[in-house]
């Protein structure tokens, strides 16, 4: 990612280590409201990217909405439940064993936006993280 590609982004953003990653709840419509766990690679007051197995019968596409549902392992994100998203990226790539979508926010509340920025405060003060130039780690 070049400077100006940082100096792009509308919101800053948190990158996540892959032991550090948060579980994050999804509701699928077309999968009949069936909900499923993925683990969050990053996160803005904008919108986040998460990935899941490529094995996994879940497919989801550019374009898809869908329903954050609730995220799991911090105590700020208990309130933010229900949001819908939608799909602006999805990646499947033989060489990786998962899929990686990005997506954006979709008529968050205020509130929500306000828990959203006090973490990610929280991460680029308290861990010393440049939240535009670091970049997600997978384990093998």
């Amino acid at each position: 990612m070049n400077d100006n590609d940082i100096n792009k982004r509308r919101h800053p953003r948190v990158y996540f280590e892959a032991a550090d990653m948060l579980k994050l709840h999804i509701m699928h419509p077309r999968l009949n409201e069936t909900s499923f766990m993925v683990q969050v690679m990053n996160i803005s007051e904008s919108g986040l990217g998460f990935f899941i197995p490529k094995g996994s019968d879940i497919k989801i596409d550019e374009g898809d909405q869908l329903i954050l549902e609730k995220i799991e392992d911090v105590q700020i994100f208990k309130a933010i439940v229900n949001v819908d998203m939608a799909v602006r990226w999805s990646f499947r790539e033989k060489a990786f064993n998962h899929q990686i979508c990005g997506c954006e926010f979709l008529n968050m509340p205020s509130s929500y936006k306000t828990y959203l920025r006090t973490f990610i405060r929280q991460q680029i003060r308290g861990n010393g993280l440049n939240p535009q130039l670091s970049s997600p780690k997978f384990n093998a």
